[in-house]
């Protein structure tokens, strides 16, 4: 008497399938993340902020002739001596007609 054991076992082509499709689940995982950081990345104000924040000090202090005009970073910035203070603003040309700007007004009363 002989005794017929069969382990059950996967197919090639199952194993193939399942293998593909963790790959394109971890391709589509990769391109969002990739996404998201490049959007957080394009979106990252904080050193024009920095940069504003140094004109606006050196204004402060007359140190800087008004107007001032400055390419920084891709962005343009003017500052400008007005009636209530210093406004800056920057502008940024993302292509396609697009354009992002970023505006900081400073009173004189904050002197």
């Amino acid at each position: 008497m002989e005794i017929d054991i069969r382990i059950k076992s996967s197919t090639i082509v199952e194993t193939l399938v399942a293998s593909v499709i963790i790959v394109v689940i971890f391709s589509i995982a990769s391109l969002t993340l990739n996404n998201v950081f490049k959007t957080s990345i394009l979106s990252d104000t904080s050193g024009l902020e920095n940069h504003v924040d140094k004109i606006i000090y050196m204004s402060k202090n007359n140190k800087l002739e008004l107007p001032y005009y400055k390419s920084f970073e891709g962005w343009e910035l003017t500052c400008t001596k007005q009636q209530g203070g210093v406004m800056v603003k920057a502008k940024k040309d993302l292509g396609k007609g697009r354009i992002k700007e970023f505006n900081k007004e400073i009173s004189t009363n904050a002197y």
